[in-house]
């Protein structure tokens, strides 16, 4: 009982955000104190440029862009992007391209969506109207392909929203309806009711993982709020939350929030 009530102060009291609410955190640590946005953008600027640089127009001279591809995805390191066909109908090839103007294409037919590794080191392509599933490395080497009804989750009803895979590809996080943590083979770790995750951010050493998803109880037309979660990644329990944050950004490993008074913090996995 007192392991309960303990918990449940805790809850409240990170969700008012003040600085000595964050301290008490178990898992997460306050790295730096940002002030507001135009200080956090001029200390932390990796923040609040986006993880995969998206380029829609072919005139980017970095690349050698086969004519049918319209929508090109660069990967978090910069050394590679990956190049489709965006359109009514599906992209009959996904292209690996790179700045030495070679070129790489690979057999896949989607509405691809794309997610990599925060090292950029791999990449996740899974169909928006689909069932297909991909893992390839920066390479453009197939490591593994699913179909995540069939393979993955067994449940037919559900689309799938997105997946994640860890830096060294040995975890992919799916969301459907359930969140699952399986392995690059497809064994299921875990599976979880959740709400929408929206971005995560694996810890291999420590064996968790972040998760970022909307807060249901706070989030609204014109107020977007999501709640940032630590959880286990043999068991899936979710350890730490903070609820009702504006903005939830991750960077190689750090995390920005945004509380209520505009004022940013930098946190970090003890």
């Amino acid at each position: 009982m007192k392991t309960f009530i303990r918990t449940i102060i805790f809850l409240v009291s990170i969700t008012s955000l003040r600085s000595q609410d964050l301290k008490k955190l178990e898992y997460l640590v306050i790295k730096s104190n940002l002030g507001n946005k135009q200080t956090a953008n001029s200390k932390k600027p990796q923040y609040f440029r986006k993880n995969s640089r998206i380029i829609r127009s072919k005139g980017d001279a970095k690349y050698n862009i086969p004519q049918e591809v319209n929508f090109i995805i660069e990967a978090p390191d910069g050394n590679y992007a990956i190049g489709f066909f965006e359109g009514e109908g599906p992209s009959n090839s996904i292209y690996f391209l790179y700045p030495t103007g070679d070129t790489k294409e690979i057999d896949i037919t989607a509405y691809p969506k794309l997610s990599f590794s925060q090292n950029g080191s791999y990449v996740v392509i899974f169909n928006g109207f689909g069932r297909q599933i991909w893992i390839l490395d920066s390479y453009g080497n197939m490591l593994q392909q699913y179909d995540y009804i069939h393979d993955l989750t067994g449940n037919p009803n559900y689309p799938l929203n997105n997946v994640f895979i860890s830096e060294d590809a040995s975890k992919i996080l799916l969301q459907s309806n359930q969140l699952y943590l399986m392995t690059l083979e497809g064994d299921l770790i875990w599976k979880k009711p959740s709400s929408r995750v929206m971005n995560a951010l694996f810890f291999e050493q420590k064996q968790l993982v972040l998760t970022t998803a909307i807060d249901k109880d706070n989030h609204s037309r014109g107020k977007s709020r999501f709640n940032l979660s630590v959880l286990r990644m043999n068991d899936g329990l979710n350890v730490e939350s903070i609820k009702n944050l504006p903005i939830i950004k991750f960077h190689q490993g750090g995390i920005l929030i945004q509380n209520e008074n505009d004022k940013y913090y930098e946190l970090e996995v003890k």
